[in-house]
């Protein structure tokens, strides 16, 4: 499910580094090839209130919800 996968990816990145990857940085960290395709789950995320964006540039963020989905993936 490449939605979870990118879910995951932030999630991870933003762990790593303290802040949120770039669209390409999430497409070549889950093999993508378009960053547009990025932008469809990176808005299907914050639609469905699991990441939730802040007011920059790679300013994302896991929501709780977002935060338990990914706990109950475990």
């Amino acid at each position: 499910m490449t939605r979870h996968k990118v879910l995951r990816f932030i999630s991870d990145y933003i762990g790593e580094n303290g802040w949120a990857p770039s669209y390409r940085e999430i497409m070549n960290g889950v093999g993508l090839r378009s960053p547009s395709v990025v932008m469809l789950h990176v808005h299907s995320l914050e639609r469905d209130k699991l990441i939730r964006f802040g007011g920059g540039p790679r300013m994302l963020a896991l929501t709780d919800k977002g935060r338990k989905s990914l706990a109950e993936d475990v």
